[in-house]
């Protein structure tokens, strides 16, 4: 086995140092019995190289140690890390070995969470799954993917290309990924109790479907629906508008729902807000990626119309 230079233990330890930074970072988003910890995508880099494996088990303990669960989730929490990393550890497969964490976490912390918040165990299973499926295979491979055609970043890591198995849209995949996050924010929401004017009644999303405000309450998983379907279909300055048009109307029906239910807002339903900016932020990317092929073919047929003469 190759010795470990002063080079590598930097990296490891800067590796370690993001994940941490990332989950910590945004913490409304990786604690609690619905998380899409972000920094999860880092498990990726374990079948590019296997040392990064204990970057990753270091930074999800340190990680713990800030968590609202507190020793439960630094021991469970951790210990899930260490079941994903196991298998990944000899499958080089991108696609198969982004599976692990997804079922290691739904599995090992799914159930840690169901006990500590008295939580029904097979919802809570499937929501934890769902967010690491969406980070590390819906935003990760498609990240990694992208990453692998700059010698930088391999040289770095010190790693070489995976094969691929399967031809990812980046844009569907990262699209597919927003709706899903929009989809079980709503179920969240429309799962927790308010209270209205001081009453002792307490009112979700789901009981106020029988009211004549029923647009309002499916709006936003309709909407986060729209915005995957517009990515497929429309492409270009139109899509951006389209998409653009969605956001806004997300913010709206967000507003709405806000006044008409009179929330006791609390930080995590602003979560809701990184939905349109996401989808902006997506559709801007892949018209500029969009106009960038363009350019450059109309480029190249001009180059061999000029190579013909």
């Amino acid at each position: 086995m190759k010795n470990i230079s002063i080079k590598d233990v930097v990296v490891l330890s800067m590796v370690a140092a993001i994940y941490v930074i990332l989950t910590v970072g945004l913490s409304p988003l990786s604690y609690g019995d619905v998380q899409f910890r972000i920094s999860e995508a880092l498990m990726l880099l374990i079948v590019y190289k296997r040392r990064y494996a204990i970057s990753l088990i270091l930074g999800c303990f340190v990680s713990n140690l800030f968590s609202p669960v507190g020793f439960v989730d630094i021991l469970f929490g951790t210990l899930a890390t260490v079941v994903a990393a196991i298998p990944m550890l000899f499958i080089k497969k991108l696609e198969l070995s982004s599976l692990f964490p997804s079922i290691a976490n739904g599995i090992i912390v799914g159930l840690e969470l169901a006990i500590v918040y008295d939580l029904p165990i097979a919802f809570t299973m499937f929501t934890v799954f769902i967010g690491e499926f969406v980070v590390v295979s819906l935003i990760g491979i498609p990240l990694f993917r992208f990453l692998e055609k700059n010698e930088g970043f391999m040289q770095t890591i010190d790693a070489e290309p995976i094969p691929s198995r399967f031809n990812i849209n980046p844009f569907v995949s990262f699209s597919l990924a927003i709706t899903v996050i929009a989809i079980v924010f709503y179920i969240k929401l429309a799962l927790r109790e308010v209270t209205i004017d001081d009453d002792t009644t307490y009112y979700t999303l789901f009981n106020l479907l029988k009211d004549k405000e029923l647009i309002y309450s499916i709006s936003l998983p309709i909407i986060a629906l729209l915005t995957f379907i517009s990515s497929i279909f429309i492409k270009g300055l139109l899509g951006l508008i389209v998409d653009t048009i969605i956001s806004i109307a997300f913010v709206a029906s967000f507003i709405i729902i806000c006044i008409n239910y009179d929330y006791k807002i609390q930080g995590s339903f602003y979560l809701f807000l990184l939905i349109p900016i996401m989808i902006v932020l997506l559709s801007y990317l892949r018209f500029n990626w969009e106009k960038n092929v363009k350019d450059i073919t109309n480029d190249e047929n001009n180059d061999s119309i000029i190579y013909e003469e």
